[in-house]
């Protein structure tokens, strides 16, 4: 069983765009100098409609734009977008003891996509991803 002093809590509320929408293709959020968060826009958007959000979170040891590329495609053709945090150490800190820093940049990152673009509250997704380790066996 979880330890429930582990997990957090996002109590996130959408706010009106006020801020320009950012051009096509990956951009950095700006919220932190390293281990930022990059938002992937795809081309074509409609001005002010709502637009899918899909948040993926990167495996341990990875980063956002190991992530991004299996996805990309997807985003580009259905028209929605994909936020890809940073977590602030190698893994999340959810991982190593409890919920901190990275659940409050989370936070900092769905405001700054909130305030570029108005969210489908119906189409909003999260996804983790894990890398797996691939050893090469010799033969003898």
């Amino acid at each position: 069983m979880i330890d429930p002093s582990l997990l957090g809590r996002l109590s996130f509320t959408h706010v009106e765009p006020t801020e320009r929408p950012l051009p096509p293709g990956r951009n950095r959020l700006g919220i932190a100098d390293e281990r930022d968060a990059v938002l992937f826009v795809p081309t074509g958007l409609a001005d002010n409609a709502p637009v899918p959000l899909f948040v993926m979170f990167h495996g341990a040891g990875g980063f956002p734009e190991k992530v991004l590329p299996f996805i990309e495609e997807h985003a580009e053709r259905d028209k929605f977008l994909i936020l890809a945090p940073h977590s602030m150490y190698p893994t999340w800190d959810i991982v190593i003891g409890g919920s901190g820093p990275d659940l409050e940049r989370l936070h900092q990152a769905l405001m700054a996509v909130t305030s570029r673009y108005r969210i489908d509250r119906d189409h909003l997704a999260f996804a983790g991803f894990r890398m797996a380790r691939v050893t090469r066996c010799r033969s003898a």
